[in-house]
């Protein structure tokens, strides 16, 4: 994305679907593969350029051997909203070691283009279908209780449409004899678009909300 990334205009169709893309495919790669997932060289912000150093097949230029560092920390660039995405998302490994726990994929439905699974006791949810929002989506949780959105790719200061998911609404747990994915409770919850959340149980909620709006305050990190 190298242009109509100012915040000063709306932005066009092909940045919202661009940017709503990276963080999804960052957050599914920092939940079911942590271990694999890369936040430097400008990944963590969408940098628009790839990196080459000098070499024989680009006639040792070094045109592209560097980091545009300033498009992160320019309050007027959208760049800047998807490194606050980023250091948000790394914060879900101060709530919960979730690494160290194996993913159970909760639901694959390629139909409703919905993901779903359970890893160190979070529930990380994504709807990736372009235009279709899923009010009511049944997930299986591991434990009763109430839970809570923590993050949401959604979010404003992320560059989402803002206001659809919010961390204060209750997601009560429901029992089902049956098993649903495997579980004996399910939670409901709403998934527009091109969304991507994690809940968490409520005793561990405010924790993690505050986290992660710690992180969203933090000024994007020096760069050597």
């Amino acid at each position: 994305m190298y242009t109509n990334m100012t915040v000063l205009q709306d932005a066009t169709p092909r940045v919202g679907r661009g940017m709503a893309l990276h963080k999804l495919c960052r957050f599914m790669t920092f939940g079911l593969a942590g271990e694999g997932y890369l936040s430097f060289m400008g990944n963590e912000f969408g940098h628009p350029e790839w990196i080459d150093f000098p070499n024989i097949n680009n006639k040792w230029s070094y045109a592209h051997a560097r980091r545009q560092w300033g498009l992160e920390k320019d309050h007027l660039l959208r760049y800047r909203q998807l490194g606050a995405f980023d250091r948000c998302l790394m914060r879900m490994s101060d709530v919960a070691p979730f690494m160290k726990d194996r993913e159970y994929v909760c639901i694959r439905d390629s139909s409703r283009k919905l993901l779903a699974w359970h890893r160190g006791g979070m529930v990380w949810a994504v709807n990736l279908h372009p235009t279709e929002a899923y009010p009511s989506v049944v997930i299986g949780v591991p434990e009763p209780g109430v839970y809570h959105a923590i993050l949401d790719t959604d979010r404003l200061e992320f560059g989402g449409a803002g206001g659809r998911i919010s961390n204060t609404t209750q997601h009560f747990s429901s029992p089902c004899p049956d098993k649903v994915q495997g579980q004996a409770q399910t939670i409901t919850v709403y998934l527009p678009p091109r969304t991507a959340v994690v809940f968490v149980h409520e005793r561990d909620s405010q924790r993690a909300i505050s986290l992660v709006e710690e992180a969203s305050q933090e000024l994007p990190s020096k760069q050597c």
